[in-house]
Formats: structure tokens, sequence, C-alpha cells
């Protein structure tokens, strides 16, 4: 053990035997109700040796992870987050966010509030004995984003930019706190670490929370107006093969088919914006790539969000859908059709997907037309209909 003075020693002992009895579900119960959270936060807030808040933050995120029902039918893990909120357990770990410099200190309590959040925003609307889950998470820390934001900026740390893309996803989903977070400038962050980041479990939870924000109209305007369509189609053109990045890859698709949604001037503008960016192209050939193998083997997560953004692009746009039929995308979603008939069941909504791409790209031109009847796609879309006929089923 490092050399302490006699107070700081003592803290490391205290935590030390913390952590021994947060071991087991059974040590967990008794020390939650003997005031050991209670303890542990306040060592979070005030102790200035790292070593202890590392400690510290380490028991806090075990206790986080709990299983089990408590009394009453809640989750341990639940209560235990609720009283860790209730303790100041937020403003705790905010408070190491801003001052640390320690890689440490900063991945352990940002993976503690991460954990936190994980637990505390799907249960907010839980009312325990003393009026726990009323608030937000970050109620009354004015500066959590630009705190979370600066992090991106301080350390190189994957463990804590996992965390912090972890933590703006959970924000994200809060009721009410989107515009919030975009106008802390969160959606241009995202951006630069597209351009960044290199660890795939650092940026899907900031594409994760992109795909969100996205629904807000100022997220949108502030996505094209950064720079971020190009961005997004620069994470579909990466040539990177791991699995990991396939997961990301679907995130970015997923991105940029929420940023076409919906009707009116500005949806066009961003089509025409993801056109010019290549999307189209990315988009096609990230679907042509993940349906090269027998159906069984294809990365369905990854067809569904790429096909999808192509949806979007070519819905009532005619320049996209020359594009697309010259790019060859009639065939492939032909063949998708045909090898999705053999597993209707298992492939539904991805063959409802090349169903739509199909409808758009054939839509007002001919020469698509033509490359569909050619590449069979009249009898696969009639046999789609025909099992579903005989089904009575309302979708593919």
């Amino acid at each position: 053990m490092p050399f302490l003075d006699p107070v700081d020693e003592t803290f490391f002992e205290f935590v030390e035997a913390c952590l021994n009895h947060v071991q087991t579900p059974v040590l967990q119960r008794k020390f939650a109700a003997l005031g050991g959270v209670d303890m542990l936060v306040r060592l979070c807030a005030m102790s200035v040796n790292d070593e202890v808040i590392v400690k510290a933050c380490r028991a806090l995120w075990m206790l986080l992870q709990m299983e089990g029902v408590a009394e009453g039918g809640g989750r341990h893990a639940v209560v235990n987050a609720m009283k860790i909120k209730a303790a100041g357990g937020v403003t705790a770990f905010m408070a190491q966010l801003r001052r640390s410099r320690n890689d440490a200190v900063l991945a352990q309590a940002s993976g503690a509030l991460k954990a936190l959040s994980e637990v505390y925003v799907p249960n907010m609307g839980i009312q325990g004995s003393e009026g726990w889950g009323t608030e937000g998470l970050n109620e009354g820390c004015g500066d959590y984003y630009e705190v979370l934001l600066s992090l991106l900026r301080r350390t190189q740390s994957i463990a804590v930019h996992a965390s912090v893309g972890g933590l703006l996803l959970q924000a994200a989903l809060m009721p009410g706190e989107p515009p919030r977070e975009v106008r802390a400038g969160t959606v241009e962050v995202i951006v630069r670490q597209c351009q960044l980041q290199r660890a795939p479990e650092a940026l899907l939870p900031m594409l994760d929370t992109l795909c969100v924000l996205v629904a807000e109209d100022e997220a949108r305007q502030r996505l094209a107006g950064c720079g971020g369509v190009e961005a997004l189609v620069g994470v579909l053109s990466s040539g990177v093969v791991q699995a990991e990045w396939d997961a990301v890859r679907s995130s970015a698709a997923n991105a940029l088919a929420n940023l076409m949604a919906g009707q009116g001037r500005s949806v066009h503008e961003y089509q025409q914006r993801v056109g010019a960016a290549g999307g189209s192209e990315a988009l096609l050939r990230v679907c042509g790539r993940a349906v090269a193998g027998p159906p069984d083997q294809w990365q369905s997560r990854l067809v569904e969000q790429a096909s999808g953004a192509l949806c979007n692009v070519s819905f009532e746009n005619d320049a996209q859908r020359v594009k697309l039929g010259e790019l060859g995308a009639c065939e492939l979603f032909c063949r998708v059709c045909v090898a999705c008939e053999g597993n209707p069941s298992g492939h539904a909504r991805i063959l409802e997907q090349a169903c739509a791409v199909l409808g758009n790209v054939a839509k007002k031109n001919r020469t698509n037309r033509i490359r569909i009847g050619k590449a069979g796609g009249a009898q696969a879309l009639a046999a789609v209909l025909a099992r579903l006929s005989r089904s009575g089923g309302g979708g593919p």
C-alpha cells in the first residue's frame, strides 16, 4: 500500500473493508442496511486520495450490479440506485469528474455514474418510502453535459469515453432532456468523435445517442451544419472488418435514417446532403456485404438499418431513384426478397424493408421497373403476396 497520512490510511482501510463486504448479495444487503452507501458517497465527494476514490467508486458500482429482489418486491440494484442518488451520489461522482486528472479515477467515477444512470433512468417512476425516483438523474447539475463532454477532450481513456457515451445515451432517454442535451453541443462533439474515435465500444453509445437526438429539429439542423452527414457516411465506409464495427455501422445507418424521416422540404434537403456525401453508395455497399452469405449468416440488424436508411433516402426522390438503380439496388433487393422467402419468419423485417426499397425505386422510373423484372423481382413479390394472402397476414 502506498504511503498515506493517518486520515487517508483510515479511509483506505474502510474502503478496503467495504469492497470485501459487497462481494455477495447477502453481504451487500447487510452493508446497505448499515448505512454503508452513505459513507461511500461521502468518501467519493470529499476524499482527495485517488486510491480511496477509485475503491469507493468501485464498491458503489458493485452495489449497482446486485442481483435479486429486496423486501417489498423491488430489485436490489434499483433500491441501491435510489439510495445512492438520494445520498448525493451524482453530485459526488460529478465532483471527481470535474477536478480529477487521474485516468483511473475518471474511469471508475464515470463507470459508476453510468451504472447508476442505467439502473435509475428506466426506474425513475418508482415511489419509495423516501420519495426516490421523483426527479431526473442530473437534477441540480447545471454543468452536467459540459463536464461530460469535456472529458472527451481531457482524456484519451477509452473506458472513460465509453462511459461518457453511455451517460449521454441515458440522458437522451430521460423525458424532456434531449433539447437541453442538444443545446449543450452534444451533436457537434459526437460528430467530432466519429472523425477521431477508433474504439467501437466508445463510439457505439455515442451514435445511439445521436439516433435519439435527431428526432429534434434543432439536432437535425446542427448535424447537417457541422459535417455530421459526411462523418456518418465515413463511419459506414470504414473498412474495418470486426463484429463490433458492424454494430457501429448499424447505428450510423439508423442515425441517417432518422435524419431523413418525416416529411417536408427539410427532409428533401437532408436526402440531398446524404446523397452528395456518398451515402447511397455506402449504404448499398454495407447491405451487399451483410447479405453476402446464406440467410442464416446475414448480419440482420445491419441489413435492417441500412435498408431502412435507403428507404428514406429514396422516398419521393427522383435523383436517388436513378442513382440507386444504376448502383444495382434493384438486383440486390430482388435477391434479398428471393432469399427471405425461404425463411420468411426469420427475416420478416428485412423482407419488409427490401420490398419498400423496391417500391420506392420503381415509382415513376420505368428503367428501374425493367431492372426489377429482369432480376426476378416480379416473381419474388408475387410469391410474397401469395403467401400473405394464404396466411391472412398484413405485412411481410
